[in-house]
Formats: C-alpha cells, sequence, structure tokens
C-alpha cells in the first residue's frame, strides 16, 4: 500500500521542466526565495531565477544576494549554483566573501575571494575590507601580506577603509608594528584608523603607548574613550582610568561598566559600590561585575545577597557565583547551585568538572 505523501512545502512545486519556467518572472519568483526553509527549498527557486534572468535585473539581485548571504549554512550550494552564472558583479562575491568571514569558516572567505580574482573579477573596495578582516578573524597572517601585497598594485591602497582594514588585519594576527607601519604610512586618517591603532596596542598590553597616540588624536569619540579607559583599569593603573572617566564628555553603560570592573579587579569593592550607586543604567554585566568582586574578595556572603538582588540573571551570573563558591572551597554548595540552574553551558560544567578535580573527587 502507497506510503501518504508528507505536505510539499510552497516553494517546491514548481515544475522542474525547464520549459516551463518560461512562465516564471523575477518579480513572481522572489516572494517565494524568502519563504526557503532549506538548501532544497532554495534550489527549486533559485534554478527558474537564473532562467528568468534575475542577474540582468539589478535591484532583483541585490535583493537575492542579500537575502542568500546571510543564510551561512547554506552558502557552499549557493556558490556552487551562483557558479552557472557568467562574469558576475563584484558586489555578488562581496556578499558572500562577507557571508564566509561572519561564519564559523571564515578562512572560506579567502578561497572565495581566490576564486574571484581566477575569474578575472576585479576586487573594490568593499571586497579588501571584507577579506581581511576574514583574515584577522581566522590569524592568517601570510595571506594577509599577500592580499596587502595586492593592494598595493591597486589605486585601493590609499582608501581609508582598506587601510584601517590592514591595521586591523595586522593587529589581530600580533603584528603590532606592521599594523603601525600601516597607521604611519596613511597620508589622511581617520577617527576609525586612531581607534584601530590604539585598541591593537591595547589589546597587546602596550597601554602607554596607546595613552601617548590617543593623547595626539584631533578627535576623540566614546569608543576612544572607553578603550583607554578599559585598558588603564585592566592592567592596574586605576587613577589614570579614573581620571580620564572624570574628564569623559559623554560615558555609556561601557564608560560605567570598564571603571567599576577595575576598581573591583583592584579589590577596591568600596569605590566600586559608590560608581555602581551612581549608574543611571546598569545592565546585567554591571551587576555581575559587583558580583565577581566580591566574590574574588573572599566575600562570597555578600556576592550571594547580590545575586538575589539581581533584576536579571543569566549563564554569567549563575556560572559567577558557583566559580565564587569553588574558588571559597565550598564545593557542596556550588553543586547546589549547579543543580538550581534553569540551564548550563560549557563553561557551567568546566567550573565543577575543575572543582572536583582539584579536591581529588572525580570519579
Amino acid at each position: 500500500m502507497r506510503q501518504k505523501e508528507g505536505k510539499r512545502s510552497t516553494v517546491s512545486r514548481f515544475n522542474y521542466d525547464k520549459g516551463d519556467f518560461a512562465r516564471y518572472s523575477v518579480a513572481s519568483l522572489l516572494p517565494f526565495l524568502y519563504k526557503c526553509q532549506s538548501m532544497r527549498d532554495l534550489k527549486h527557486v533559485l534554478t527558474p531565477l537564473i532562467v528568468a534572468g534575475f542577474f540582468k535585473d539589478v535591484l532583483a539581485m541585490r535583493k537575492v544576494v542579500t537575502f542568500l548571504s546571510t543564510r551561512i549554512g547554506w552558502l557552499e550550494d549557493v556558490v556552487l549554483l551562483l557558479k552557472q552564472v557568467d562574469d558576475p558583479y563584484p558586489f555578488i562575491w562581496n556578499a558572500f566573501i562577507r557571508g564566509y568571514e561572519q561564519s564559523r569558516r571564515p578562512w572560506k572567505a579567502m578561497d572565495l575571494y581566490n576564486q574571484m580574482l581566477h575569474n578575472n573579477v576585479s576586487p573594490d573596495k568593499f571586497t579588501f575590507p571584507f577579506v581581511l578582516k576574514a583574515c584577522a578573524t581566522s590569524r592568517a597572517l601570510k595571506e594577509g601580506e599577500q592580499i596587502h601585497c595586492q593592494i598595493l598594485k591597486t589605486p585601493l591602497h590609499a582608501d581609508l577603509f582598506v587601510q584601517g582594514s590592514l591595521i586591523f588585519m595586522y593587529a589581530s594576527c600580533g603584528e603590532i608594528d606592521a599594523a603601525r607601519a600601516s597607521f604611519d604610512g596613511m597620508p589622511h586618517k581617520n577617527l576609525i584608523s586612531w581607534n584601530m591603532m590604539i585598541d591593537g596596542y591595547v589589546k597587546h598590553g602596550n597601554v602607554n603607548t596607546a595613552l601617548d597616540l590617543f593623547d595626539q588624536m584631533p578627535e576623540r569619540d566614546l569608543f576612544s574613550w572607553n578603550v583607554m579607559i578599559d585598558g588603564l583599569a585592566k592592567c592596574g593603573q586605576i587613577e589614570f582610568a579614573r581620571q580620564l572617566f572624570d574628564k569623559m564628555p559623554d560615558r555609556d553603560i561601557i564608560s560605567w561598566n570598564s571603571i567599576i570592573d577595575g576598581y573591583a579587579r583592584c579589590g577596591n569593592m568600596k569605590a566600586a559600590r559608590k560608581l555602581f550607586d551612581q549608574v543611571p543604567f546598569k545592565d546585567e554585566v554591571t551587576w555581575a561585575i559587583m558580583l565577581n568582586g566580591y566574590a574574588r574578595c573572599n566575600q562570597i556572603g555578600i556576592s550571594h545577597s547580590w545575586f538575589e538582588k539581581m533584576p536579571f540573571k543569566n549563564l554569567i551570573s549563575w556560572n559567577s557565583l558557583i566559580s565564587g563558591y569553588v574558588k571559597c572551597d565550598k564545593i557542596t554548595v556550588a553543586y547546589k547551585l549547579f543543580e538550581l540552574m534553569p540551564s548550563r553551558n560549557l563553561t557551567s560544567w568546566n567550573i565543577m568538572l575543575d572543582a572536583y578535580a582539584k579536591c581529588g573527587e572525580m570519579n
């Protein structure tokens, strides 16, 4: 007896006789595209879209490419399908290079970039920042240097966003001197390039050089101030951090959290609490900083009372409290809290596993 067929999705009802595709227009196919829930659905729509000539309709093409580039899990198959198209526009390549850069496989963006060159499609001012960010995320210094050499052969070597991307790539790959060379070689520097260079120095622990650059900045934004305050606070220069904080023309929650965390890291919970009370808008990070601070000072009772007062509890706050009890060798209490957690992540399990391992209670 024939089994009853499952319900077919709306987008899988196309007749796959190519002669039948002629009755579909690009406009009539786009609504089906947005309903795609799987790669199988997508193939049912994309093939007639190609036959209908959507690559000749720039507006439709942008809509399709924008939609597809956000479907990270479909990228492999989508790229294969789009290779059917002769001489695709650069922005199509850019969209999928960016899609890979934002995925769990950013190195694929570099592969696609090389395919783009192989197909004689010239990179533009968007291509280089996207692929350089992929190099930064993958810590692919060699590939980044090769792309830098290619950039120098194009007029885009003077583009501010391309130059800023080079600074970011080198700093992310640990080559802070190369990042500085790119920065110093810029005939005109914008705020983004200054911020990237300062952020690079801070992340590499060279806070004093970052501060020198900060003092030279022709203009600053919130990011500039926050990076310096956070960097100074984390390296123990809390008084300098406080001086900058007091000079800020404007503050956001990141500013407040950075300075409070600085005091908490130094064990000065009195100053941290005083600032906490002044924060006009507290978020879960603000509360977690206080909770962590008291736990680090072995004031686990106060830490727990803060946990109880928190208007919102998330995995960070649960893990922080449990970790605090573990540090105070109160493993039984930590385990009871672990059992009460509404949800757990890898950090939660690692905290408890490490606790039992250190206590010699691992089975």
